[in-house]
């Protein structure tokens, strides 16, 4: 479903703004179906039992008073949580708009990766990759995203995760990269 939703969307882009994304000025969301989510299913985020999440809500939102009441303020979520099965999330992915740099969203994919425990997190503004791996302690320019196996490859490397565990973590029972969201 959000392969065939993708694909249509992105041959309407096309047609209206080139494929250059340079020259492309959209929002953040256009950035997100013209660029990122095509890279994404590209590299196999999409087929069972991996997972894309797009939207995921990850705080409730900041309570603030406000003269005898309170507010609550707008929840965070981050725009792609990618996960090797269904409970098991790998990375986080921060999309900007296409006109920014992909180092704006640094930040946040870090507070949001930090947050949810999860040892690898992107920054993206359609054109630009930037990976950081907690792992590793690396931050560095990447031309793709890794496909799953990859991830979980370096994921239970840097972890020292046995077979046997590893097994019990692909299967859904036993481990966490943090929290299940």
């Amino acid at each position: 479903m959000l392969r065939s939703r993708t694909k249509k969307l992105s041959r309407k882009n096309e047609e209206r703004d080139g494929d250059n994304v340079m020259d492309y000025a959209g929002t953040e969301a256009d950035t997100c179906r013209k660029f990122v989510i095509p890279k994404l299913l590209a590299a196999g985020w999409d087929t069972d039992p991996h997972s894309i999440a797009e939207q995921r809500t990850i705080t409730d939102g900041r309570i603030v008073p406000v003269g005898k009441g309170f507010i609550r303020k707008t929840p965070k979520r981050v725009d792609y949580l990618l996960r090797y099965t269904r409970d098991f999330p790998l990375a986080v992915v921060e999309a900007k708009a296409a006109y920014k740099t992909a180092g704006d969203g640094v930040q946040q994919a870090k507070q949001y990766a930090e947050m949810l425990g999860v040892q690898f997190a992107y920054a993206t503004n359609g054109h630009e990759i930037i990976e950081i791996d907690y792992a590793m302690g690396l931050e560095r320019v990447v031309d793709q995203y890794p496909k799953p196996a990859e991830l979980w490859a370096r994921y239970r490397s840097a972890c020292g995760l046995t077979d046997d565990i590893a097994a019990r973590c692909r299967s859904y029972e036993g481990c966490s990269s943090g929290s299940v969201v």
